[in-house]
């Protein structure tokens, strides 16, 4: 694979403002005229698409290894049908969660090291170039989630036990991959937060 492209992906548990800052860094790249997409995790292939109806609207009872394992079929589709096509192309790939969702939420209840492992073994191997982890608390994280009134998804009714593990995933992941992963507390108003956003990314933009 010869990667012209740049992979970015944005992290954070509900009520982070993901969403939010994915669209306005897009505004701005396409504002700049730099080549860009954004692509949801899991989702986006077919594939994708039916595995993430089945996780966060599951009927019945999914075991924690079956639930990886999920989110690992989809990953691997993905990278396979959309990214390593699409990063051989000069653009940047927007990713709404990526690999660190998985270790960060799996990893709850199974091993870092397993999850990693299971990753190699997959051969999922393309890691993002740039990873903006909007941190947010547990309750500031539900206000938000009652303010948009909408109904929640199987992980967005976990209680604060499981948040607290999540939050405390990401931080070693921030902790060990301090240049690749860029931690942005999230708390604050979304003009502060978007111009955080773009004072890491002007590091990147000269590329294109």
């Amino acid at each position: 694979m010869i990667k012209k492209g740049l992979l970015v992906s944005f992290e954070g548990i509900e009520g982070s403002g993901k969403g939010t800052q994915i669209n306005l860094l897009t505004a701005v790249l396409k504002e700049n005229k730099i080549p860009c997409q954004v692509i949801r995790e899991p989702g986006t292939t077919s594939l994708g698409k039916q595995i993430r109806e089945i996780l966060l609207h599951r009927q019945s009872h999914i075991c924690i290894m079956s639930e990886l394992l999920l989110f690992l079929a989809a990953r691997k589709q993905l990278i396979e049908e959309k990214l390593v096509p699409e990063l051989s192309h000069r653009q940047v790939i927007i990713l709404d969660r990526y690999t660190d969702s998985t270790l960060a939420y799996q990893g709850t209840a199974l091993p870092l090291e397993l999850i990693e492992s299971l990753h190699e073994k997959a051969e999922i191997r393309l890691k993002a170039d740039l990873t903006f982890y909007l941190k947010i608390d547990y309750q500031l994280s539900l206000k938000r989630q009652k303010q948009r009134n909408e109904k929640q998804d199987f992980f967005e009714q976990k209680k604060q036990d499981y948040f607290n593990a999540v939050l405390n995933n990401y931080q070693k992941i921030a902790d060990r991959e301090p240049e690749r992963f860029k931690v942005i507390e999230a708390d604050q108003d979304l003009t502060s937060v978007h111009q955080q956003v773009l004072k890491i990314w002007q590091k990147y933009e000269k590329n294109f």
